[in-house]
């Protein structure tokens, strides 16, 4: 396993060390070349979630959003990471032990909103690229894992204060399997959310993300590079997303960025 890495933000007055994967992965390249991952989102976690908060991290990879958590939320709080791959999850539990993390608790499973097994398809050079859809960048077939909803995990959580979901193409069947949860226990934890215009619009599934956050009370953020750490990323209309969704599924654009969903004041 390779050695650590000590990260540049700080949080709760520690920077954070991790485990890596090999030279040639993706996401660790650019933590080996940059200190961090996700600068944004990394800043508004570490400021937005407390001592004694609850943080789900759906597609955990090698631990680095579970690590910052655990490290956000203390002694206090948990962490429940969701990561399939057999290679991601024993990185995160090695960078657990690593800052001292008793607060994370490891689901080896995929969620999407079915229970049940499914085919995983890894990615050649990205560990954080793999996902139950079949894509042409993918590898293929190497693994059946379980799957599960979040209305199942989540079963028995009662202050979730943060859910962070990034499974490359699946983050709709994630949350049609968190309909269930919000339904029965009227909780509005906050959603991050990978957002991906042209895929969700090749699947029929834009209209789907717009009126989950109608539906269920959420007020919608989306995150720029430059923000600064101790803002909540800028409030948005929805209108203003569709808009900007379908300009970029009209050119072609496959961009990716991360919107947050947080509960009408």
């Amino acid at each position: 396993m390779s050695e650590s890495f000590t990260l540049t933000l700080a949080v709760a007055g520690r920077r954070p060390q991790l485990r890596l994967h090999d030279q040639g992965e993706t996401v660790s390249n650019f933590i080996r070349g940059h200190g961090v991952w996700q600068r944004p989102l990394t800043s508004f976690l570490i400021n937005y979630l407390q001592p004694d908060d609850v943080f789900v991290d759906v597609g955990a990879n090698l631990g680095y959003f579970t690590v910052y958590a655990g490290l956000a939320v203390g002694a206090g709080g948990k962490v429940l990471a969701v990561e399939p791959d057999e290679r991601n999850a024993a990185l995160l539990t090695a960078n657990a032990e690593l800052n001292g993390l008793r607060n994370v608790q490891l689901h080896r499973t995929a969620v999407a909103d079915f229970t049940g097994e499914a085919p995983l398809f890894r990615g050649s050079f990205n560990a954080g690229a793999h996902s139950l859809i079949h894509k042409d960048d993918l590898d293929a077939e190497e693994a059946t894992v379980p799957v599960t909803t979040l209305d199942r995990l989540l079963a028995q959580e009662t202050k979730v204060k943060l859910i962070k979901i990034d499974v490359q193409g699946t983050e709709v069947a994630v949350l049609r399997g968190l309909e269930g949860y919000l339904a029965a226990t009227g909780f509005r934890p906050g959603i991050t959310l990978e957002f991906s215009p042209l895929e969700l619009s090749r699947r029929g599934e834009l209209d789907y993300v717009i009126d989950f956050i109608a539906r269920h009370g959420y007020s919608l953020r989306a995150f720029i590079a430059n923000e600064r750490a101790t803002t909540r990323p800028p409030q948005i209309r929805r209108a203003t997303l569709l808009q900007i969704a379908r300009d970029l599924v009209e050119v072609g654009d496959n961009a990716e960025f991360d919107v947050l969903l947080l509960a009408h004041p």
